[in-house]
């Protein structure tokens, strides 16, 4: 399918059974509904139906499609599966219409709460295994040889998705919920392997970008000196990193003015340092610290697009040509056909002192 190009799209709806997570029965009523893709939210995904006629009056899960037709071929893509309520019932004259609240999967994991010390240990693969026997959304096997150095307890607050999330951070991996409600675990430095990764240009034929756009950007925060402090029995270093680099856009000559900032005893220092390993992360850190964030805020037609995919932008409104990484999705799902996009890229500012 050809997402710049011009095609049809219709909107299509089914329970889904939660044992074998095939879809059941057509929900053919849903006049209106809204999918929310959230990388900043612990359950990633939350969303809204209203429907007419009749719904379940208990939770149950539901799967959204999208069907997209071109060129007299038509393939179905899965939107959301969502576990689903009715909150809200009315009835005006002869017509009953349902308010359904929708929630990602992982609230079945949100919902549990492993007993106060519990703990999980070893290979993370058996530790994520474990915890996400909790919930019957399935899991997608990932092939990890990372152990945990360390047991990881439950304490008073926890749930299995805090204990889930708190393995994937000690293992540096991030997880995504598909749509189909399978979880996907990856490591965290790598896009999302969904599909192949999708330019969105302001110049295709379909005009799949709307007019409204923004970006933002912000340098002010962003340092051109560190002092780092270290102090520990009897020994004592200090060490000063400077941006004097007049290639860089955030260096002191180019800025005319200086940024400053200062770290004391920083836990990315190891225990009883040298100089020499202070030196050497004063100036790592200043570089660490030298990246500008670009935020993109974008509305578009329907696309399968999912948090964490790499996207190559052509926006010459903005005069922009780059590759940002998706962290936010709003999917209406009507007849404008229209989703919201929020993008994020970095570019580094410094090499450091002999970058």
């Amino acid at each position: 399918m050809d997402w710049t190009r011009s095609l049809q799209v219709t909107w299509r709806y089914s329970l889904v059974d939660p044992d074998t997570w095939m879809d059941m029965e057509a929900l053919d009523s849903v006049s209106s509904c809204s999918v929310n893709w959230d990388s900043s939210t612990e359950t990633l995904l939350s969303g809204a139906l209203e429907v007419d006629e009749t719904f379940p009056e208990y939770e149950c899960y539901v799967r959204a499609w999208c069907d997209a037709t071109q060129s007299h071929v038509t393939e179905r893509y899965p939107v959301a599966t969502m576990l689903c309520q009715a909150s809200k019932d009315k009835s005006e004259g002869t017509k009953r219409t349902f308010s359904v609240e929708a929630h990602s999967p992982l609230l079945e994991l949100a919902d549990d709460s492993p007993p106060v010390g519990w703990e999980v240990s070893g290979e993370v693969d058996d530790a994520i295994r474990l915890i996400c026997s909790h919930m019957r959304a399935p899991l997608i096997e990932y092939e990890s040889d990372v152990t945990l150095t360390s047991p990881i307890v439950a304490g008073d607050d926890d749930t299995w998705l805090t204990m889930l999330w708190a393995v994937l951070d000690a293992a540096d991996l991030t997880m995504l919920i598909d749509g189909m409600g399978r979880l996907r675990i990856e490591p965290k430095p790598t896009p999302w392997a969904l599909g192949t990764s999708i330019t969105l240009s302001d110049t295709d034929e379909r005009g799949v970008l709307w007019a409204d756009m923004d970006r933002e950007t912000s340098l002010f925060g962003i340092p051109n000196k560190l002092e780092v402090i270290w102090s520990g029995g009897d020994q004592h270093f200090s060490s000063v990193a400077i941006n004097d680099d007049p290639s860089s856009p955030t260096s002191i000559p180019v800025r005319g003015r200086v940024v400053s900032v200062r770290e004391t005893n920083p836990e990315g220092l190891m225990a009883n340092p040298t100089r020499e390993a202070v030196d050497d992360y004063a100036q790592r850190r200043l570089r660490e610290l030298s990246v500008v964030t670009r935020t993109y805020s974008l509305k578009a037609g329907y696309m399968p697009l999912w948090l964490g995919m790499a996207v190559k932008l052509e926006l010459s409104k903005l005069d922009a040509n780059e590759v940002a990484c998706i962290q936010d999705i709003e999917i209406q799902c009507d007849v404008e056909v229209g989703m919201s996009l929020t993008l994020t890229s970095t570019r580094e500012l410094w090499g450091g002192a002999n970058g």
